[in-house]
């Protein structure tokens, strides 16, 4: 009986599909603020499991999201060329004591509070292209290291707050300690 009863709404879904269509668009129009604020209200309830689902299918799916938006960025710039830069690897290793400097990383563990638009703002772009993320980068680069690539991922990092403090540690130096 199931099958029966599916198959006549699906019957009558594609008979009636435009109507169906026109009611939901309509509907959508007038409650609109409405389902919103329910959208909104319900992220808010459940910020935790959703930032952490999404944490871990970023994670199961690293290598083809990389590989995503390696595609992007060919799609995007077709003519471009990678740079040379990030197959010697010399140079990423200078480029990395570079940003080093620049963002006042201390030890390695700090690299882990380190944003895709910080390292951006020091030239290394097209790092994300080349290695698809900090942590595979980092490892080439330091493979003496035990480097947790899963903390690279991780989305409250909170690299604004570091570099607050990193700031303040400038400006005030003898309050800091």
């Amino acid at each position: 009986n199931k099958e029966i009863a599916r198959e006549q709404q699906r019957q009558y879904y594609l008979k009636n599909k435009e109507t169906i269509n026109e009611k939901v668009r309509q509907y959508r129009l007038k409650n609109n603020e409405t389902i919103k604020e329910k959208q909104r209200q319900y992220r808010l309830k459940n910020k935790d499991t959703i930032n952490e689902l999404q944490r871990l299918y970023r994670l199961k799916n690293k290598d083809t999201i990389s590989e995503r938006q390696r595609q992007h960025y060919d799609k995007k710039f077709p003519t471009r060329k990678r740079s040379r830069i990030w197959k010697n690897p010399k140079q990423v290793r200078e480029f990395f004591e570079s940003a080093r400097a620049q963002l006042y990383v201390s030890e390695p563990m700090d690299w882990y509070r380190i944003s895709y638009k910080q390292i951006y703002n020091v030239g290394g772009g097209g790092l994300y292209c080349a290695f698809g993320s900090l942590g595979e980068a980092l490892q080439y680069v330091y493979p003496e290291f035990d480097w947790d690539l899963s903390k690279f991922s991780f989305r409250g990092k909170k690299s604004a707050q570091r570099w607050l403090c990193v700031i303040l540690e400038q400006i005030l130096p003898e309050k800091t300690e």
